[in-house]
């Protein structure tokens, strides 16, 4: 069963955050697309640096549009940059309150979150931040196993008192046994938790033959069709076993422990491509950085880096069909990010996080009826909604970056 939990005011939107991102957020935008009352992409960018107040609006609009059903959404900025005069970013926030308004999305209510306390943007107040951590948001989510900042990857535990493995020389035959070994630590076959350590050096010497390991990326994932392309994309046939690929994570972080520093490369890899599958992208990129440290250039590693500079997103986790499901049935989205002028950004199917309301607070106000918020500010008109299907493609729209010759184009 899934659940649903019921978002009653700032403060527990708040607390949502950071388990619906995979991290708390510091120095950042994020935007949170609406459908009619539920909460349904949620994306992250690194606070703007000199970035222009509309290069930097349209960048995020363009990703908030993926959301095709999206009819609303929150702005939240979590920084504490403190500006002579006024309040921070607000040219930015000024922009990207009219982008998202114009791509039919307007903006219910930006809130500001700094180290000691949140605030609705542009007002005075000061609420401490122990009303976030204390919500009934938190607890449920905590409740249910989220953990955002969990990290399987533990570098003191590697040591370095490891020999090296030697990569089998491929033929049919080491390849057959290397699925074989794989497919059984993945599924538990002998009802460890890890392999012995013979097994785990087999499947490590196993990874460092290059087609090899490619059978073994794509034989993680049970919903694949055949391709190598698209299964390095994300692309599959049905929602991926989840649990499965957790394994397959911490599968691969116990065999880099029996192997020495150059020879981590593939699984660190390994690791890094399925959280871009998961959407975390900070800890993709995180993985493949120190998968090219470990063996400089590793060719897979760099590749994939390309990708996620780029701003592509696995086609898994745009999916909202192909969302991830958490301890109990508990729905944990998806959570790409994409860089952008050394920013991250992170866009998600929709979570099965409901908005309330219906028990509105002082900063989240109470609409007509259960399923919306009051506006931060007032709705596009009819000009503004059609000028918004000539400005962004995910809807029907298409991009201002796209008209704008000279620039670079992801």
């Amino acid at each position: 069963m899934t659940e649903k939990l019921r978002i009653s005011g700032s403060a527990d939107l708040l607390a949502a955050v950071p388990h619906l991102l995979g991290t708390e957020p510091k120095e950042s935008f994020v935007v949170l697309t609406l459908r009619a009352g539920i909460l349904g992409a949620s994306l992250r960018m690194d606070a703007p640096a000199e970035a222009a107040p509309e290069d930097y609006a349209q960048m995020m609009t363009t990703y908030a549009a993926y959301d095709e059903k999206a009819t609303g959404s929150v702005v939240i900025v979590y920084t504490d940059e403190e500006p002579g005069s006024g309040y921070p970013y607000a040219a930015h926030v000024a922009a990207l309150t009219n982008e998202l308004a114009t791509a039919r999305m307007p903006v219910r209510i930006v809130l500001l979150v700094t180290g000691t306390h949140w605030a609705p943007y542009g007002t005075a107040e000061t609420n401490p931040l122990d009303e976030v951590r204390d919500s009934n948001a938190n607890a449920t989510l905590t409740y249910f196993g989220s953990a955002p900042d969990f990290d399987v990857y533990n570098p003191e535990m590697l040591g370095t008192w490891a020999l090296p493995v030697h990569a089998p020389e491929g033929t049919d035959e080491d390849l057959d046994s290397a699925r074989r070994k794989w497919a059984a630590a993945l599924d538990g076959a002998d009802g460890a938790l890890a392999p012995d350590t013979d097994t785990a050096r087999q499947l490590a010497a196993a990874f460092q033959h290059r087609h090899i390991r490619d059978y073994l990326f794509r034989d993680t994932i049970t919903t694949h069709n055949g391709s190598f392309e698209d299964v390095l994309m994300g692309t599959f046939t049905a929602r991926p076993d989840w649990d499965r690929v957790d394994r397959a994570e911490a599968l691969a972080f116990e065999l880099m422990k029996v192997v020495p520093a150059g020879q981590r490369a593939p699984m660190l890899t390994l690791m890094g491509w399925l959280q871009w599958l998961k959407g975390r992208g900070s800890q993709a990129d995180r993985y493949l950085k120190l998968a090219t440290e470990d063996a400089a250039g590793f060719r897979l590693a760099v590749l994939l880096r390309e990708l996620i500079t780029q701003g592509h997103v696995a086609d898994v986790a745009r999916d909202p069909g192909r969302e991830r499901a958490g301890p109990d049935h508990h729905t944990i989205p998806a959570r790409p990010f994409l860089w952008w002028r050394g920013g991250l950004l992170r866009c998600a199917p929709p979570a099965a996080v409901h908005a309330d309301a219906g028990a509105a607070t002082k900063s989240l106000e109470r609409a007509e009826t259960t399923a919306t918020v009051k506006p931060w500010n007032t709705a596009p008109n009819q000009e503004a909604r059609e000028h918004g299907n000539r400005l962004h493609p995910h809807r029907g729209r298409q991009t201002r970056r796209e008209r704008q010759p000279g620039r670079r184009h992801y």
